[in-house]
């Protein structure tokens, strides 16, 4: 499948992403019951080369990192300091791009 990464990426920051990791053990809910019953707010999302979207916090990041690593697309992050999301193609570490 190929992505118009740029459009999938602006949609799932805006919608936010299909699943939000819970727990160290990498389990995870739906978006609405990780914000609304958990309190999980995800400031980091991984993007799978399906389109798929799975987020997390900073403190479960190297655990979402490991789940599907090689069919990761994109990854988006929040800038609380700038109050931005931004986002780069997966295995891309020479710069983001502002969503």
């Amino acid at each position: 499948m190929i992505l118009d990464l740029p459009a999938v990426v602006k949609q799932i920051v805006k919608d936010g992403p299909k699943r939000v990791v819970i727990n160290r053990a990498g389990e995870a809910t739906t978006k609405e019951e990780g914000f609304r019953i958990l309190g999980i707010k995800p400031t980091i999302i991984y993007i799978r080369n399906d389109g798929w979207s799975i987020g997390c916090t900073p403190d479960l990041d190297v655990i979402t990192n490991h789940m599907w690593q090689d069919e990761w697309a994109a990854v988006a992050w929040y800038h609380e300091d700038e109050n931005k999301w931004f986002w780069r193609p997966w295995g891309d570490s020479n710069g983001a791009q502002e969503v």
